[in-house]
């Protein structure tokens, strides 16, 4: 496989993708409920946050080699170690994949209500599983398509609801601790998707030290999006009812043009389609590397069926979709930001002895 064919545009809007197509329509709903009028507090904080974690560990990963982030694992840790701690982080990944795909078939299913929620299924694992098997620069050409449509979108959905604002219903701002760290929580996750993906994409980019600055103007531009839409919706529909909104976001494209809320829903979904398939070629890329294959997609087909059925079964059950938001925090605080954390002291450590040798 040859590398080297992400270039510092496509590697932006990946960035922009893997946050603004969860968080614009399925987060905004889950902040004001949890951080009321300071939620896009929430968002700037977990943005700044996640940004020193991110600078940190794409730097030092670049810094000690090209080569792909299994690879740098069994360079540091041994080849058993290196694939044992790598497992925890496959299994994340696979685990995001069917999130992604179930909150597109509960968005789908909310505007189109239909009893056929295992067709919307096999529909996103097939567009997810063609994309994968065309490779990553067909993935992130047509993400430059799916990104320009959406914010067309945002941009469209904030001009023609401008006469309803009303920047009163933001106030008070009380700005309690404990509400804007809670409120960050899922947020929190999505920015770390960025550094966690560029990690495994490593070997792929054009010019790495370019690469690291886009991501980083990605994150904040993703940041600045998703504040100014959560103030936004509150200061048309106010903290209870925009806290209580499914789609908050979505609501605000049926109250101006008729026919802007299938526009958005179009462009959402096919960004979401795409971001299945980053996921889709990423857990792939992964196993591949672990097992040392020659190839992945001969595991294509194989892994549509698992994700489908596992993912089906999954959702299906009542209490896993209650749990939600504690599931999110487990995934956070046990998973995602202990690993990378590790990283970052294994980085530093090798690079300074290697520097001293």
């Amino acid at each position: 496989m040859s590398t080297k064919k992400i270039s510092n545009k496509q590697a932006f809007l990946l960035s922009l993708n893997v946050i603004l197509t969860t968080i614009v329509l399925l987060v905004p709903s889950e902040m004001i409920m949890y951080a009321g009028r300071g939620a896009w507090i929430s968002i700037i904080f977990a943005s700044l946050f996640i940004l020193v974690i991110h600078y940190a560990v794409f730097k030092l990963s670049c810094q000690f080699s090209n080569q792909s982030l299994v690879q740098d694992c069994i360079d540091i840790f041994g080849k058993v170690l290196g694939r044992l701690i790598l497992i925890p982080f496959i299994m994340l990944n696979i685990q995001l994949t069917i999130l992604i795909i179930y909150e597109s078939v509960g968005f789908v299913e909310f505007v189109m209500p239909t009893k056929g929620e295992i067709g919307i299924w096999i529909a996103n694992a097939l567009i997810a599983g063609y994309l994968s098997y065309k490779g990553i620069e067909t993935i992130m050409r047509v993400n430059g398509f799916a990104i320009f449509t959406m914010l067309s979108s945002f941009f469209i959905i904030i001009s023609t609801n401008y006469g309803v604002i009303d920047f009163a219903r933001l106030q008070p701002i009380g700005v309690d601790f404990k509400q804007i760290v809670k409120g960050s929580l899922l947020p929190l996750h999505w920015f770390l998707i960025i550094p966690n993906l560029f990690l495994v994409y490593k070997p792929f980019f054009k010019d790495k030290t370019k690469t690291l600055k886009v991501s980083l103007l990605g994150n904040l531009t993703s940041m600045i999006i998703i504040s100014v839409l959560l103030v936004i919706t509150v200061a048309i529909f106010g903290s209870q009812l925009g806290g209580n909104l499914e789609y908050s976001f979505y609501a605000l494209s049926t109250l101006s043009i008729s026919g802007l809320d299938v526009t958005v829903f179009l462009a959402w979904i096919m960004a979401t389609m795409i971001k299945v398939g980053f996921y889709y070629f990423t857990s792939l890329y992964l196993i591949k590397e672990w097992f040392k294959l020659s190839s992945y997609k001969n595991l294509i087909l194989p892994f549509m069926i698992f994700t489908v059925s596992l993912g089906y079964f999954q959702t299906d059950i009542y209490y896993l979709k209650t749990l939600f938001i504690y599931i999110i925090t487990v995934i956070i605080f046990v998973v995602e930001i202990p690993f990378v954390l590790l990283l970052i002291g294994a980085y530093t450590f090798k690079i300074r002895k290697k520097s001293n040798s």
